[in-house]
């Protein structure tokens, strides 16, 4: 469901089997060595839902912190679970735990939401909710709402584009792409 990419050769990768809760996985794989023996950092990404339909990812190396999170979408549960982990050079070290769960509040609406994206230049997370009539939601990274617009349409992905400083937004209701304020949606 989601990927990031962490120098010098880990891809990080969420994913969503199916069948409930049980079968959703954070797993890190070296892609200088063979993808068939991933290292499960993190396994049943559930808390008080019984099928969270885990969507896209944000991935932030946090040094100041000396911590990574993962923002992930669960459309099921409709939040978000930031999960987080001491930084490391070994894959043995790593040790994700969930440590918050981002609920709507203000202007912020979790309808099944789906796409998440890091926004580097103010260090908040943009969230799609992904309802017909969605909103594109920006939060601080500890769950607080700062910025809200509604839309149609159904957006679906999120993506921050540097050069703009603004957050694209993928719409499968008319297939277009737009980009969106990075401090009100």
């Amino acid at each position: 469901s989601g990927v990031a990419y962490v120098a010098p050769s880990w891809l990080f990768v969420v994913s969503d089997s199916g069948g409930g809760a049980s079968n959703d996985f954070l797993d890190l794989f070296d892609y200088l060595t063979p993808f068939a023996n991933p290292t499960n950092l993190f396994s049943s990404l559930v808390s008080g839902a019984a099928t969270t339909y885990m969507r896209q990812m944000a991935f932030v190396t946090n040094t100041s912190a000396n911590r990574y999170y993962a923002f992930i979408s669960e459309s099921g549960s409709n939040r978000i679970a930031r999960l987080s982990s001491p930084i490391s050079q070994t894959a043995s070290a790593l040790n994700f735990t969930r440590d918050f769960n981002f609920a709507a509040n203000g202007t912020c609406t979790l309808t099944t939401p789906y796409g998440v994206a890091h926004i580097p230049s103010s260090d908040n997370i943009a969230v799609i909710h992904s309802a017909a009539t969605g909103r594109v939601n920006i939060f601080d990274q500890s769950g607080t709402c700062v910025g809200s617009t509604s839309m149609t349409n159904t957006p679906t992905g999120a993506a921050y584009h540097a050069p703009s400083d603004s957050i694209l937004v993928t719409y499968s209701g008319n297939s277009s792409i737009s980009a969106h304020n990075i401090s009100t949606g």
